[in-house]
């Protein structure tokens, strides 16, 4: 079943774009937060969640860390320096 875009589920996936940079949900939550004041903490991870399900946005798994959401879902290279 297709779930309905609504304008929190675009308002999180312009955010992830904007960013740029691999942002975590919580950097999501404050960018859209300034935006869209009523919007809370459990929506912006619902649809940070839909958006990855559905194929939208990447989650980026970091080991003793929080995921990181990316914009591009073709197939790359994730790298950190130790």
């Amino acid at each position: 079943m297709k779930k309905r875009n609504t304008i929190q589920r675009q308002l999180v996936l312009q955010a992830v774009i904007d960013h740029g940079m691999h942002p975590t949900a919580d950097e999501v939550y404050d960018k859209v937060k300034a935006i869209y004041p009523d919007i809370s903490r459990a929506t912006v991870y619902r649809n940070l969640n839909i958006l990855a399900e559905e194929g939208k946005l990447r989650r980026i798994a970091v080991p003793d860390a929080a995921d990181r959401f990316d914009q591009t879902c073709s197939d790359h290279y994730h790298i950190k320096c130790t």
